[in-house]
């Protein structure tokens, strides 16, 4: 197993939770932990199975797409409600 750490940049830290729960679902044998001491994302993984630029390149991409998705929540809900 190797292991590699990703920076969290400070407006992504609420999202931090629901990513790690999207991650584990998205690459189950992939360990991944967050360090709110350093607000790293730290992945251990086998590097026959993944590289470490496809993780960090994943993860980097999965946390955009929470922000986005947490940030249109509201939207959504009033589009719903008018249908």
């Amino acid at each position: 197993m190797e292991s590699a750490s990703i920076p969290v940049p400070l407006p992504f830290l609420a999202l931090v939770d629901t990513l790690m729960v999207r991650l584990g679902y998205l690459y189950p044998d992939v360990v991944w932990s967050f360090d709110p001491g350093t607000s790293d994302i730290i992945v251990r993984y086998d590097p026959e199975a993944y590289s470490r630029e496809t993780l960090v390149k994943e993860a980097s991409f999965q946390l955009y797409r929470e922000k986005i998705h947490h940030e249109t929540l509201d939207i959504r809900r009033k589009i719903y409600e008018a249908i």
